[in-house]
């Protein structure tokens, strides 16, 4: 039988310390995160900056264009494949490495 007139039981306090043990602090994988987003952030302006330098048509040389996409027309079509590629294969590579971690150890691994 319980009795009415107990004080409930303290509840657990919730501390993140507590929650997740603290772990060092995978650089590598950290380098290649900011490396994206510092790529990714300047994607827009070296290609601005780089389609000024590569077109002729003065009424138009420095002019940015209305969105990312029409870049792939313009003389920074170089830069543009070519860094989003390298960011597709940075990000494809990342990916399989954490799976690959994520799976050492374990009977089925196909590495």
């Amino acid at each position: 039988m319980a009795l009415l007139t107990q004080a409930p039981p303290a509840a657990q306090q919730y501390t993140p310390s507590a929650a997740k043990p603290s772990a060092p602090d995978d650089l590598s994988g950290r380098l290649h995160r900011q490396l994206i987003g510092v790529l990714g952030l300047a994607l827009p302006f070296m290609l601005w900056v780089i389609d000024g330098v590569r077109t002729y048509d003065a009424a138009t040389r420095w002019r940015p264009q209305d969105s990312i996409s029409p870049y792939y027309y313009t003389g920074a079509v170089d830069a543009f494949v070519g860094l989003l590629v390298a960011l597709a294969t940075v990000c494809a590579a990342a990916s399989r490495a954490s799976n690959a971690a994520a799976t050492i150890g374990s009977s089925n691994s196909t590495w």
